[in-house]
């Protein structure tokens, strides 16, 4: 039997409900739009801030220097949150893999300024 694979344009499930353009895609198809539901959505208050000691690694990676930022010490917090607030606030790219968040560059000390302007201790791992 062939593998089916999803197309791009199939549109058979209908519009979603978070779709700015939901309602003109549903007249163009004649389709009904479900409502979206605010429910499953998670709000800051249902998190727990972060707590505990954030370590900081130096590392090469294919020859550039990256900053490991090891969440594993802490618990609570949003990781995802937390990452996208860091890269923002440095002007850095980066990623989030497990607990840890990387970032581009050598940049321990701007991270550690970063948590520590939120009262949260680091400790700096490695050269």
């Amino acid at each position: 039997m062939a593998k089916k694979s999803k197309k791009h344009g199939d549109f058979q499930s209908g519009p979603a409900a978070d779709n700015p353009f939901a309602a003109a895609l549903a007249g163009a198809l004649g389709v009904d739009v479900p409502e979206a539901s605010s429910d499953d959505a998670i709000t800051p208050d249902d998190v727990a801030p972060l707590k505990g000691q954030i370590l900081l690694h130096r590392k090469k990676r294919q020859g550039r220097w990256v900053c490991e930022v090891d969440l594993s010490a802490s618990e609570g917090g949003d990781l995802k949150a937390i990452a996208s607030e860091l890269k923002k606030k440095l002007s850095v790219g980066g990623t989030l893999q497990g607990e840890t968040i990387i970032v581009q560059g050598d940049i321990r000390d701007k991270v550690r300024s970063y948590f520590e302007d939120q009262g949260i201790p680091t400790k700096n791992i490695g050269g």
